[in-house]
């Protein structure tokens, strides 16, 4: 029922002379398993890129990283220090010995001392975390593959959530703006549409924009200008359905 009113809605303007008498409840759930299906594409998307990237980062620390144990606050590294690790513009120092007590010499990187965490994000941002409360840890790559399998647990449900939210509330708006500027054009013409008409049109109307978003999401290259073809595309769809929709009610 789902895909045959998606394809329907983007196929011709004939079936907007039904949509404007559809029930507004109808309409919602149509919008809201559109979104759902749009969140869940892309959710799955980035988190094979997310996954891809973990990936990566643990066959390096298999290749760079050392054994790092943290008893009760205290860092140990079976390694010769100061150990640094430069990767690109960032650097990664295990220093327990005191010699680097600052990242004041790099413009981004982790520095792991004695019993602290200090991270460098730009010149104006920098964090410090006390490992006080670390009562026993090791780090090393069984530790590291479970931290990327549960960081890929959190991270996928978070991410479709926030999608989700952020996708209705920005859709709606839009929904809500080119409706208020519909009812407009069709009060100053003589085949008048109630809102409730024009609200469900205005929800169908906005099928084919929001495949080419999501088109544009999961293709590599970005597309110029493509806010404005995005609401030209929108624009002419809701214009030729609202001029379908109006026949029957001449």
């Amino acid at each position: 029922m789902f895909f045959k009113e998606v394809i329907k809605a983007v196929s011709g303007f004939g079936f907007y002379y039904e949509v404007k008498d559809f029930r507004v409840s109808r309409s919602l759930i149509y919008i809201f398993t559109f979104l759902l299906f749009v969140t869940v594409i892309l959710t799955a998307e980035y988190t094979y890129f997310i996954n891809k990237g973990l990936g990566l980062a643990v066959k390096w620390s298999e290749e760079k990283l050392p054994v790092i144990n943290i008893n009760k606050g205290i860092v140990s590294a079976d390694v010769v220090q100061p150990y640094v690790m430069d990767i690109e513009s960032f650097v990664m120092v295990i220093d327990t010995t005191g010699k680097i007590t600052t990242l004041d010499d790099y413009k981004q990187g982790v520095l792991l001392t004695k019993d602290r965490v200090i991270t460098k994000k730009s010149a104006q941002e920098t964090r410090i975390y006390t490992l006080e409360n670390v009562e026993q840890l090791t780090i090393d790559q069984p530790f590291l593959k479970k931290a990327k399998k549960m960081l890929l647990m959190v991270i996928a449900p978070i991410m479709l959530i926030g999608m989700y939210l952020y996708f209705c509330f920005t859709r709606f708006a839009q929904i809500m703006f080119f409706s208020l500027f519909a009812l407009i054009v069709s009060s100053a013409t003589t085949a008048k549409l109630s809102y409730k008409q024009i609200f469900n049109i205005c929800v169908y109307a906005i099928t084919p924009s929001m495949i080419l978003g999501l088109l544009s999401a999961v293709i590599p290259t970005k597309i110029p200008f493509f806010i404005l073809i995005y609401c030209g595309v929108y624009l002419m769809y809701l214009i030729g359905a609202l001029n379908a929709a109006k026949e029957g009610n001449v």
